[in-house]
């Protein structure tokens, strides 16, 4: 799973067209610092390259960000599994409006 979408900003300054960009992890945590009951978060880390990285070589990450999201959230939003639903949720966010599966 992955989408592509036109970055404007990057970490070296300049923008990419039809970047790649992937979920490269996702962390549950809970909160235990809520009074009212226990808070659980997903944080989803989000890798995006110039073009899509092969499986045998590296290559220098364009932009990276991560999002904390209430877990109810996520399950909120269509999809096979756990990691579709992410993606899902990802693609609601006005940052990747437009963005494209590939």
């Amino acid at each position: 799973m992955a989408i592509q979408k036109d970055i404007q900003e990057s970490n070296v300054g300049v923008g990419f067209s039809n970047s790649y960009i992937r979920i490269s992890r996702i962390d549950i945590r809970k909160n235990l610092h809520v009074e009212e009951s226990i808070k659980w978060h997903v944080f989803i880390w989000v890798d995006a390259f110039i073009y899509k990285p092969t499986w045998h070589a590296q290559h220098e990450v364009a932009r990276f960000e991560y999002f904390k999201i209430d877990i109810e959230e996520i399950f909120k939003e269509e999809g096979q599994d756990f990691l579709a639903q992410c993606y899902n949720w990802l693609h609601a966010q006005p940052d990747f409006a437009g963005a494209k599966e590939v």
